[in-house]
């Protein structure tokens, strides 16, 4: 049996928790005892072709950035993954600008490794054969293999073959739903078809993460890949601790490992909540992408009942693939951004209290205080989203846009007796819901950095009902606002870094606005009694 070879790829993988925000400090830590380990290679980050100011260096790894400001090491190989899907922005030039990103005199990383679907394989062929050219070790990492037939699978390596563009074939299990004698099946078919090493890339999605990779090895896979404390996209992957383990009759050390991994990355695990669950497990079954599990998770506010609403609605709908706008857009037309009905005076002079999800309205004192202020200053009373707490004849009016929170309260909004403020086209996989509705048609239009008003639509920075339902109450031209149950997150999530941007634009728009809160937050918002 062939040597195997173990690939770490934390900071590529681990960035979807963190958007590759991961500091040079411990990147380097990190690189030290990796490389101890005697771990083979290491994917050190992506590098995306359209940049994202929310990205860290992380997502934008090249030789220029390994060379200044990572640790090195003479035995380990270090390696960058490529989209697929990102060549499709440089068409026309693509040999002068895969120049400019990656020819050097020095190779810093020696690998680059193109994460692909099989409908991408043939117009990508191209591309892998310049990078070779200009001297890397290429993978190919063919996604969603679950959903690959077997006739496809042969023709992808047959073409790869012929064109001698690959070095190392890899098959990933995108969705976590692989069993082992699925892997068998597929690992038979590769040795069958391809001549070269092949690998594998597992999530853990059902748990068998570690039983799929030891079955791939046992069936011919040489290159097995694995994240500290199974960080990674969703569930996770399979932890290089427990690689380092399995195979360490081979060369590898787990000791060095294992300061980093409980002093650091078991603690961002504690923030961002990785690893198998009985919602990842589910949405496994129904190949919905672990991403928007993932995205449901992180948010404190969903109930476990209310994800699984999400994702039996997402079954209705093509979930198999995620990007950060592909929900959106699959709720929503960006270009049919106005709405019907015109904002301009609505509640021209009201006070307003605008009511967030946060737990601190569990609080019975909180809830009274609320209740009171509402009763005294005969305020409108706006629900972002539907509220669990507040009772709903407190409730004037509900506002809503962003698509995870459709998902989830959908089914309650044919319950509602009082008036919703949501874009009508945002409710188009609904079809049903909407004719129940009292609904208010007020338009959006997502640009980042901007926050602008209009009487029939807002333009707002990120895909949040807060900076939407300030937009309506601008445009409704209130006497003040003030806010209740925005408690906030922790400074460092993500969340939290969103809403301060959103907050700052705001401001920067309407110097005069004064929004305060009368419950406890951790925003840039003035909290009074």
């Amino acid at each position: 049996m062939k040597q195997i070879k173990i690939l770490d790829c934390t900071l590529r993988d681990g960035g979807y928790y963190n958007n590759w925000q991961f500091s040079e400090q411990n990147a380097n830590k990190y690189l030290k005892k990796i490389y101890l380990s005697g771990v083979d290679v290491v994917e050190i980050g992506f590098n995306f072709f359209k940049h994202n100011n929310d990205y860290g260096n992380f997502a934008f790894v090249d030789n220029e950035f390994i060379k200044k400001k990572l640790i090195k090491s003479k035995k380990t190989e270090l390696a960058v993954m490529i989209n697929a899907s990102d060549f499709d922005l440089i068409k026309g030039k693509y040999k002068s600008y895969l120049n400019k990103k990656f020819k050097s005199k020095k190779l810093f990383f020696s690998i680059i490794r193109v994460a692909c679907h099989y409908k991408d394989i043939h117009k990508t062929i191209k591309y892998l054969k310049y990078l070779k050219y200009l001297g890397y070790k290429i993978c190919l990492n063919l996604m969603q293999i679950n959903n690959v037939k077997k006739k496809e699978l042969i023709n992808c390596l047959n073409s790869i073959k012929k064109n001698k563009c690959v070095d190392v074939f890899y098959f990933a299990d995108s969705f976590g739903n692989l069993k082992p004698k699925d892997v068998k099946r597929i690992c038979d078919i590769i040795s069958k078809n391809w001549n070269k090493e092949f690998g594998l890339h597992s999530h853990d999605n059902c748990g068998l993460a570690l039983k799929n990779c030891i079955q791939a090895y046992h069936s011919g896979a040489t290159w097995i890949d694995g994240t500290i404390q199974g960080m990674g996209r969703g569930a996770g992957n399979v932890t290089t601790e427990n690689l380092l383990k399995y195979f360490s009759k081979s060369k590898y050390k787990l000791y060095p490992l294992l300061d980093v991994s409980k002093k650091y990355f078991l603690k961002l695990k504690k923030r961002y909540k990785w690893g198998k669950s009985n919602f990842y497990k589910v949405a496994a079954k129904y190949n919905i992408h672990p991403t928007y599990i993932q995205e449901l998770q992180k948010d404190s506010r969903y109930t476990k009942k209310e994800i699984i609403n999400s994702i039996n609605n997402l079954k209705r709908i093509n979930a198999k693939s995620f990007d950060p706008k592909k929900l959106e857009n699959m709720f929503f037309d960006n270009k049919l951004f106005q709405g019907k009905w015109n904002a301009n005076k609505w509640c021209e002079d009201r006070s307003i209290l605008l009511i967030g999800q946060g737990k601190s309205l569990k609080n019975n004192t909180i809830l009274e205080k609320i209740k009171n202020y509402i009763l005294i200053n005969k305020c409108l009373v706006i629900s972002v989203n539907i509220n669990k707490y507040i009772p709903r004849e407190l409730i004037d009016i509900y506002i809503s846009v962003n698509e995870n929170r459709i998902i989830v309260d959908n089914l309650l909004y044919e319950h509602l007796n009082k008036p919703i403020i949501i874009p009508k086209n945002k409710l188009k996989e609904f079809t049903k819901v909407t004719k129940k509705l009292k609904l208010l048609d007020y338009g959006v239009k997502h640009l980042q950095n901007k926050f602008e008003v209009k009487d029939y639509y807002t333009t707002i920075p990120h895909n949040q009902s807060f900076a939407y339902a300030i937009g309506a109450v601008i445009a409704g031209e209130a006497k003040n606002i003030m806010l209740a149950g925005f408690d906030g997150f922790d400074k460092k999530h993500l969340n939290q870094i969103e809403m301060e941007k959103t907050l700052h634009l705001i401001k920067k728009s309407n110097p005069n606005l004064n929004l305060q809160s009368i419950t406890k937050n951790s925003y840039s918002i003035k909290t009074v009694k």
